[in-house]
């Protein structure tokens, strides 16, 4: 197996426009995870302590083509093969957890068994940044990457190559390269990482769309309401409204009179939701990405689709005021 992925990676590579390309047993966005236990030199594991992290083999280069930061240290070599000493490399919050900062996690081991009594035989080489994993929702956790030739049970593994010109250009190409090297093998399930993002985001984006539809429906059902009560309100007025205007009051004037109401209604809801909004957001909050619970710029963004809302809602029933003349509305009962 491992002949075949070293191969496969080198067929990858000689393509024009591809600029570098690794393979990895555990994809991202994919909502895979291949986990390990692990032990820690110096680290005296509790009863209930977590000790199973995720653990890709990944081949040299990897980091570089998914440009995942490398922090300290190196990344995998060519000369880490399977009779070299056995290597490691970490993410941040490995190294925060268990050594306190990047720079005191090189050199030091772990090996592979959790709670098993095994020596640490893998030397940490080097530690990178946290990414998503699984989903866009959720950090990988901790992490410990390995090098693929140092696997003792080859398993399939998925390549990533970065290019320099359009996929769609390249993607022929690497096809007929891997054809080339064996006609056996077939390559399928060809995919950007934007069409992974967006496969990965596809349940959130289809959730996004749903409430911004109840939500559109909300808006509009709050505003014919808004407009039913005003415009009630404004009828039930006439005869007052009458009076204003034939003892000199300004049409602009009973416009302000009518506006002031509804924004006073405004105010008064938006000062009792938007606490309530804070509260039910925590209710809500695995399903939020990007934002807070209690994210400014949306509250704001809240309040000024609410402020909207009300003045349209109001604008008919207040240009109806304006418009009545003193003597017919006088003679209304």
């Amino acid at each position: 197996m491992i002949p075949i992925v070293t191969n496969g990676l080198e067929a990858v590579q000689r393509v024009p426009g591809v600029t570098s390309a690794a393979a990895t047993n555990d994809a991202e966005l994919t909502g895979d995870s291949h986990f390990s236990g692990f032990s820690v030199e110096g680290h005296k594991t509790t009863e209930d302590e977590k000790t199973d992290f995720e653990a890709p083999w990944i081949t040299a280069g990897y980091f570089a083509t998914l440009k995942q930061p490398l922090l300290v240290g190196r990344e995998f070599a060519v000369a880490d093969t399977h009779d070299a000493p056995k290597v490691a490399v970490v993410n941040l919050a490995f190294a925060k957890r268990f050594f306190g900062s990047a720079q005191n996690a090189l050199g030091r081991m772990v090996s592979e068994g959790g709670d098993a009594p095994i020596p640490p035989d893998t030397t940490i080489v080097g530690v990178v940044g946290d990414t998503k994993h699984q989903n866009l929702r959720t950090d990988i956790g901790v992490a410990v990457y390995r090098p693929y030739v140092q696997i003792k049970h080859p398993t399939g593994m998925r390549i990533y190559a970065r290019t320099t010109q359009s996929p769609e250009m390249v993607e022929s190409a690497i096809r007929q390269n891997v054809h080339g090297m064996d006609p056996t093998l077939v390559v399928d399930d060809m995919r950007t990482m934007e069409d992974q993002v967006n496969l990965s985001a596809a349940d959130e984006r289809a959730l996004a769309l749903l409430a911004i539809g109840f939500s559109a429906l909300a808006i509009l059902l709050a505003s014919v309401g808004l407009y039913g009560v005003l415009a009630y309100s404004t009828e039930q007025r006439t005869r007052e409204i009458g009076v204003r205007l034939a003892l000199g009051s300004q049409r602009s004037g009973v416009v302000l009179l009518v506006v002031r109401e509804m924004f006073l209604i405004a105010a008064i809801a938006i000062v009792i939701a938007l606490p309530s909004i804070v509260l039910l957001g925590r209710l809500f909050r695995s399903q939020l990405y990007g934002v807070t619970t209690s994210d400014p710029l949306t509250l704001a963004g809240a309040v000024l689709l609410a402020a909207v809302m009300v003045t349209l809602a109001a604008a008919l029933p207040a240009r109806r005021a304006a418009s009545i003349e003193p003597m017919q509305a006088l003679r209304t009962e």
